[in-house]
């Protein structure tokens, strides 16, 4: 199940995730930990109103987390590190960080769905 998740995160595009007390951009092209205060609460207001309320604010939010990944991408791209470092970094969840981020990706996945994966703001 992990190597699934990991997987599926190492194809959807970049997205700021909290994992325990920590928040990483994970995605396609990037797995590196966000230590920026203004990344890290953005995350957490997409996580309280985005999923729950699915309102300009909740895609505002949206397009927040995409756009701090996208910023946080560093040249040249390396599909190769950045999926061994997906992998370790699942496989090194507890039980309850990985159910988190399970729950974390289904939102993710819906609003992509629901708004694109394009920044907008």
């Amino acid at each position: 199940m992990r190597n699934e998740i990991a997987e599926k995160l190492n194809g959807l595009p970049g997205f700021l995730y909290q994992i325990g007390r920590k928040h990483y951009f994970i995605g396609r092209w990037i797995c590196t930990e966000a230590t920026e205060l203004e990344q890290k609460d953005a995350c957490d207001m997409y996580h309280l109103l985005g999923g729950v309320t699915p309102d300009r604010e909740g895609k505002l939010y949206f397009g927040k987390c995409r756009a701090y990944a996208d910023l946080a991408l560093t040249p040249p791209p390396d599909p190769e590190g950045t999926k061994e470092k997906i992998h370790e970094l699942v496989a090194a969840l507890t039980e309850e960080e990985l159910a988190a981020l399970i729950r974390q990706i289904a939102s993710v996945e819906a609003d992509l769905e629901r708004y694109g994966s394009r920044v907008e703001m």
